[in-house]
């Protein structure tokens, strides 16, 4: 075959090809490369449903941090209720302490919640 000349599909409602003198090539004939983006349709159409860890996995993880840090928070105050406040080193108080756990349970709710509404 001559490297100029390329081989023509063949339509079955062209009849102009058929007069061609141009190789012909059927759309079954199996000497034909497909192409890579018609295998990532068919791998896309096999993980259309995705399972669920794999969508919500970081939605729980933030929920259990959620969680983790109202233990915290709980878990500072009550072991100081209705007792004066401790001398911590460094100038940090029980204020700072849970504010600082309020910081991080506020952006970890609002992760959740943003994906949850959007």
């Amino acid at each position: 075959m001559d490297a100029t000349r390329q081989p023509k599909v063949l339509d079955r409602e062209d009849s102009k090809l058929m007069d061609s003198d141009a190789p012909l090539i059927t759309p079954q004939d199996p000497t034909i490369r497909r192409s890579p983006s018609s295998e990532s349709t068919n791998l896309a159409e096999r993980n259309a449903y995705p399972s669920t860890f794999g969508l919500w996995w970081r939605e729980g993880l933030a929920s259990l941090v959620t969680l983790a840090m109202m233990g915290a928070v709980v878990g500072t105050i009550l072991p100081h209720q209705d007792k004066p406040l401790p001398e911590w080193p460094y100038w940090i108080s029980i204020n700072t302490v849970v504010l600082i756990y309020f910081i991080i349970l506020k952006a970890v709710m609002a992760c959740v919640l943003s994906k949850g509404l959007g």
